[in-house]
């Protein structure tokens, strides 16, 4: 195959799986000799088949060598990190680190390896690294290759079907048993994905740089909607069902709606709005935890105030606004 080929081909099977692709990166092929020369310029090791570099979005390849597993690796495998993921944008400004490096190179040989097999070259590509597994490549074995992608900083789809399944992986068993779980949030490409659950398993909560897992039982539900907290009524009322009995979650929105304005629930979002306030002091000006926490602070705070005043304005969105 030839390598403008292979790049189509490539491109194809990544925008089939994924719906992603390389688009600024550059493919630049250079005999043996002229390889060499351009890694003695930059100091770069001139026995490596490729070379990627991030601020120039450029795959360097060696055409004398083992150019098809090159373009995997270096084409596509660290030109889609560099375009698309997140964490790699210290890559691109030219501020690399060992551990950047690491993961970069992880997540090339996981694209790599996964166009070898779909392309006819998994035989070369066994031969190149024998029985190794990168990290990604490992956590594609456990989690399935959508926690690979979300975990290192690539865009987010909200499909409830592919949550659905990155669920079933990562919480296992007793996922099965859920009453409820609901996605909501911004549910933007490079934003958390937040789950809400209501189970009475006894799951975890998850607070990662890429999923936010919410976990309440169903008599905490219940008494939060009885308070009309926001940090339940906004899950149910703007959350979209993934896994669990929808007539049950129906029934909990027609609870909020019906549920009266009592002094407690006015004194309960008063107390939360003072909690977070306080917590926010102890995290520097700045971060996100005092960016979070600030804002759930004023969130509560707008929330006892429309309460007093005889307002149920219960989603996020309409108190930040306010």
């Amino acid at each position: 195959m030839n390598l403008d080929g292979l790049v189509q081909e490539g491109a194809a099977h990544l925008h089939n799986t994924f719906g992603l692709a390389p688009e600024r990166s550059q493919l630049i092929v250079h005999d043996d000799s002229a390889y060499r020369a351009f890694c003695a310029e930059r100091n770069l090791r001139a026995e490596s088949d490729g070379v990627y570099l991030p601020p120039q979005f450029e795959a360097h390849i060696n055409h004398d060598a083992r150019p098809e597993l090159a373009v995997l690796h270096e084409y596509f495998g660290h030109g889609l990190y560099c375009e698309h993921a997140k964490q790699a944008q210290e890559l691109v400004a030219g501020r690399p680190t060992p551990l950047l490096e690491s993961v970069a190179e992880s997540v090339a040989i996981w694209i790599e390896a996964k166009l070898a097999s779909q392309i006819g070259l998994a035989p070369a590509f066994r031969e190149k690294y024998g029985d190794y597994r990168s990290p990604a490549q490992q956590m594609e074995e456990q989690f399935g290759p959508r926690v690979v992608l979300y975990s290192h900083g690539f865009p987010k789809h909200y499909d409830t079907t592919i949550l659905d399944d990155i669920l079933t992986r990562v919480l296992g068993a007793s996922y099965e048993r859920v009453r409820a779980a609901l996605v909501f949030g911004s549910r933007k490409p490079y934003s958390d994905i937040d789950i809400y659950l209501i189970t009475d398993e006894p799951i975890r909560e998850i607070t990662n740089h890429w999923l936010d897992l919410h976990v309440r039982t169903p008599s905490i539900v219940e008494q939060g909607i009885g308070l009309l907290d926001s940090t339940v009524t906004h899950p149910l009322l703007t959350g979209d069902v993934i896994r669990g009995d929808r007539t049950y979650v129906e029934a909990l929105r027609a609870r909020i709606s019906e549920t009266p304005i009592t002094p407690e629930a006015i004194a309960h979002n008063a107390r939360l709005a003072e909690a977070y306030a306080k917590e926010a002091t102890t995290y520097p000006i700045g971060s996100e935890d005092h960016r979070l926490t600030a804002r759930s602070s004023r969130v509560h705070k707008a929330l006892a105030h429309e309460l007093a005043a005889g307002r149920k304005t219960l989603t996020y969105d309409e108190l930040i606004a306010l």
